[in-house]
């Protein structure tokens, strides 16, 4: 099977890759909180997060300690960057 460029998935409009590397646009996040829907979170340096998820969605823990460069994936409506900067990607454009 060929290569088609043009059914690559990174070029579908709705693609979790696409929305994971920010072609949907991402808010910069500090100590303030970040409404939205958010599918990846990025750490610019080590960073103390506290976030919200959807209702009905279970989670361990609400607050994480994210390391510089990792990212983490999943569905989150609010971010606070507790200490440090992170990128929040949007679901969807805005």
């Amino acid at each position: 099977m060929a290569f088609d460029k043009d059914h690559d998935a990174l070029k579908r409009e709705f693609s979790h890759n696409l929305q994971a590397f920010g072609q949907n646009g991402f808010k910069i996040v500090g100590s303030s909180p970040v409404a939205g829907e958010f599918v990846a979170i990025t750490a610019l340096e080590e960073s103390l997060i506290d976030y919200t998820i959807p209702t009905g969605m279970d989670a361990d823990a609400l607050q994480i300690l994210l390391p510089a460069g990792l990212t983490i994936y999943g569905k989150f409506t609010s971010v606070t960057a507790i200490s440090g900067v992170v990128l929040a990607y949007n679901l969807t454009e805005g």
